[in-house]
């Protein structure tokens, strides 16, 4: 067996070990979770909203993989892109951080404006490292394009094409759009 077919069966196992599950078959989608609030969370928006189901499909054809696990965040937001990028043979894994105490369309939201900074990571293949995930973050900051809104707040920063996605989920979830 090659040395990229040894890396991929050791973090296929390394992922069925962890016990995720996704919101379809394990080996079509990229988004994984070990919870069972999330993953009906992300089916729910996934059906309902066609920019949660946009970025869902993007990540599916992308080179990542995304967990999302319930957990805190700096600065008390609800979600948030955790700060490090790994490699995982020919796979760049992310994780997201949520807070899932409350089953509701904010919830869905959240994932939805976390999951548009996957896509901002994952549409730039330069970015293998954290520190290409805090440098890519801070050049957009530093020289933002125009269609970039990049503020630094509470530890991290935020963008516009995410606040746009979060409006756009939240207005297909509550108007059926």
């Amino acid at each position: 067996m090659a040395a990229t077919e040894r890396q991929v069966v050791s973090t296929a196992l390394v992922i069925a070990a962890m016990g995720w599950t996704s919101a379809a078959r394990a080996d079509e989608r990229r988004i994984r979770t070990d919870d069972a609030v999330i993953l009906h969370a992300i089916e729910d928006a996934t059906e309902r909203s066609a920019t949660f189901r946009r970025l869902v499909s993007t990540i599916d054809t992308s080179d990542g993989l995304v967990f999302i696990s319930s957990g805190k965040c700096p600065g008390g937001v609800r979600a948030c892109l955790v700060w490090q990028v790994t490699k995982a043979g020919p796979y760049r894994v992310l994780r997201v951080f949520i807070d899932k105490r409350k089953m509701d369309v904010d919830l869905m939201v959240s994932l939805g404006h976390e999951l548009q900074h996957v896509v901002e990571v994952l549409e730039n293949p330069r970015i293998i490292r954290t520190a290409d995930l805090f440098a890519f973050y801070t050049q957009i900051a530093l020289d933002p394009p125009t269609s970039w809104l990049q503020t630094r707040r509470r530890g991290g920063f935020e963008t516009a094409r995410a606040i746009e996605a979060s409006k756009a989920v939240r207005e297909e979830l509550e108007h059926g759009r």
